[in-house]
C-alpha cells in the first residue's frame, strides 16, 4: 500500500512537472484546434501568397472561408487525394487538412510550386486569447 502511494506521488509529480514544461514552451503567436486545443502552427510560419497571407473564398456550396495561409501546420494531417477540382489557388492540388489529434477539419493543404496550409480561421483559436 505505502509502495503504491509513493508510485502514485511520483506519477503526479512526474505529470505536474511536464505539464509546466509544455506550457512553458507555447506561445501568444501559437495557433491552436478549436475543438481540442492541439497546438498546429504559429504565426512565424505564416506564407504569403500574392504578397497576402490572409484570404476570403466561397466553396461551391456557397459556404464562406477566411483562411489563413501558413508554410507549416504540424499539428495536421492531410487526407483525401490531391486534386485540382474547385482549387482557389491556380495551378495547385488541394487536400483536406484535419487536427492530428481529434481530426477536425481545420482546412486545406495545398502543393504546387510550393507547399503550404490554408487554414480556417473559426477552426482555430489563437495563444493569446487561450492564455488571456
Amino acid at each position: 500500500m505505502i509502495n503504491n502511494m509513493k508510485n502514485l506521488i511520483i506519477n503526479i509529480n512526474y505529470i505536474i512537472k511536464n505539464k509546466s514544461k509544455t506550457k512553458t514552451l507555447l506561445k501568444t503567436t501559437d495557433w491552436f484546434c478549436l475543438q481540442c486545443k492541439n497546438m498546429i502552427t504559429s504565426d512565424f510560419n505564416r506564407f504569403l501568397y500574392d504578397g497576402k497571407s490572409e484570404f476570403n473564398f466561397t466553396n461551391p456550396g456557397g459556404a464562406k472561408f477566411n483562411i489563413i495561409l501558413f508554410n507549416n501546420a504540424s499539428g495536421c494531417f492531410e487526407i483525401g487525394k490531391p486534386t485540382f477540382e474547385f482549387a482557389w489557388f491556380e495551378n495547385y492540388k488541394w487536400q483536406f487538412s484535419v487536427c492530428s489529434r481529434c481530426g477536425f477539419h481545420l482546412g486545406w493543404n495545398y502543393s504546387g510550386s510550393n507547399n503550404f496550409y490554408g487554414l480556417i480561421r473559426t477552426s482555430l483559436i489563437k495563444g493569446e486569447t487561450l492564455f488571456n
